[in-house]
């Protein structure tokens, strides 16, 4: 399951609403529970270069997390 899938279905919305819906209910907890080891830190950088609509480069994947958490958990 690639990072978009699995966003999508623990957030129970589309993939293309994980950029789209501003109304989505991001859970912190969702975001943390996350292995470290289950996505690179490439795709988290793809991820959220497209989720957020802008070029993003962060050096490691607890950076992006927080950057996640910081912007959309609720």
């Amino acid at each position: 399951m690639d990072i978009y899938s699995y966003f999508a279905k623990k957030l129970k919305c589309y993939e293309s609403d994980l950029r789209t819906n501003p109304e989505l209910l991001w859970e912190e907890s969702v975001i943390r529970d996350i292995p470290d080891d289950q996505f690179s830190l490439e795709t988290w950088n793809h991820f959220l270069s497209y989720i957020f609509s802008s070029p993003l480069s962060f050096s490691s994947i607890d950076q992006a997390k927080e950057f996640l958490i910081k912007n959309k958990a609720q």
